[in-house]
């Protein structure tokens, strides 16, 4: 090898390194989103159901009904209020 060779072969080393060392710095650092006293703890239990429907009332409410075979929407109808039928 002579020395040009050996020059762009160190010189590539050294952007490659330059960059994947930028690559590292910038990634998110997941831990610090979790408080220390959080990462113990179960989970809250979920609220009692009113109903034994999977769904139950809510503002601004969508029903929509799908075509089982294109599962494209056939109807959708928006209300107001959805109050859960027990």
């Amino acid at each position: 090898m002579n020395v040009a060779n050996t020059d762009t072969v160190v010189f590539t080393c050294f952007v490659l390194t330059l960059g994947y060392l930028a690559y590292w710095w910038m990634q998110p650092v997941h831990s610090k989103n979790v408080r220390k006293s959080d990462k113990d703890q179960p989970a809250l239990p979920l609220a009692a159901r009113e109903t034994n429907k999977p769904y139950g009332g809510g503002q601004n409410v969508w029903v929509k009904k799908f075509d089982p075979d294109t599962a494209k929407i056939v109807s959708a109808v928006q209300g107001q209020r959805l109050s859960a039928a027990k």
